[in-house]
């Protein structure tokens, strides 16, 4: 009995150690299978937001801003051109030029002529004053002579002080010449001139000479080449002139034709006081269908149609 179970006990060992794994020193028991993979898991809550990082240095400090000077020659910028209001004040090219800029001859061409002038002008003054010229000459001589005075103090303006340059010479055109367009002056600064000009304005420009207009004030074309008399004639508000003696005499034949203007020529009762109704009679015969023997544009017609 004793090698009985002697025997057993190692029978059972044998199939203990049957059923074990072994990894060549040490025996596991035998696993099972893998199982399946489990459900995801929800995914975690999202973390806070990292504080700002620092601002970063700043970039170079850009070139100060200024008008077209055609690279370093500055020649646009002598002494500025165009001044805030811009071209003839209707804003084109406003500040045109940088006052601040010049050329290195510019400045000193621009004075020594703007001198130059100046000087000539006081000297032809002169001269002429001397030589006791008549009235009428002597306001258009001195127009001139002011108006040369008045480029040159503007050359110097630009040349010395940046005064702009184009604003200088068109308002030193005043004495000679002044030109409105619009609400602008394109020459002379709005003084009375010797001839004054205007078009699309609202008021005619001053002349001491002559002035002239083309849709001024409330007249679509205007001449006035007699600013000191009152002897202009109208034609309907459309056309307005003063020649002077020229319109006075017109005014005159006008008077005693028994019209006093020369707007009374358009108008039908106008004609018929001149006496032109037997020239008008026979085309009003013509157009009305009438066959009179003595209409003679009716009887012309009939001999060139082969008419009786």
């Amino acid at each position: 009995m004793r090698n009985l179970s002697m025997t057993a006990v190692a029978t059972a060992a044998l199939m203990l150690a049957a059923a074990c794994e072994s990894s060549g020193h040490t025996r596991y028991a035998s696993v099972g299978t893998v199982g399946p993979q489990g459900a995801t898991g929800a995914p975690g809550k999202t973390g806070p937001q990292g504080e700002q990082g620092p601002a970063g240095p700043a970039g170079p400090a850009g070139e100060d801003g200024g008008n077209v000077t055609l690279g370093d020659t500055g020649m646009i910028a002598t002494g500025g051109l165009v001044g805030p209001d811009g071209l003839a004040g209707t804003g084109l090219l406003a500040n045109l030029g940088d006052p601040n800029t010049t050329m290195p001859a510019g400045g000193e061409t621009l004075t020594g002529t703007g001198t130059l002038l100046a000087s000539t002008s006081t000297q032809l003054d002169g001269l002429l004053t001397e030589a006791g010229l008549p009235a009428e000459l002597t306001n258009l001589t001195g127009a001139v002579t002011d108006t040369t005075a008045n480029i040159g103090t503007a050359l110097v303006d630009a040349g010395t002080d940046g005064a702009p340059l184009v604003d200088g010479l068109t308002s030193s055109l005043s004495p000679l010449l002044s030109v409105g367009a619009g609400n602008g002056s394109v020459a002379g600064d709005g003084s009375d001139s010797l001839i004054g000009a205007s078009l699309l304005s609202g008021d005619q420009a001053s002349g001491t000479l002559l002035e002239a207009g083309i849709g001024a004030g409330d007249t679509l074309i205007g001449l006035d080449a007699a600013t000191d008399t009152d002897t202009g004639m109208d034609l309907a508000g459309l056309v307005s002139a003063d020649l002077g003696p020229v319109t006075e005499n017109v005014g005159t034949v006008l008077d005693q034709a028994g019209l006093t203007d020369l707007t009374d020529i358009t108008d039908l009762g106008g004609l018929d006081q001149t006496g032109l109704t037997d020239l008008t009679a026979p085309v009003e015969d013509l157009l009305s269908g009438s066959t009179t023997e003595d209409n003679p544009v009716q009887s012309l017609l009939g001999g060139l149609l082969g008419g009786n």
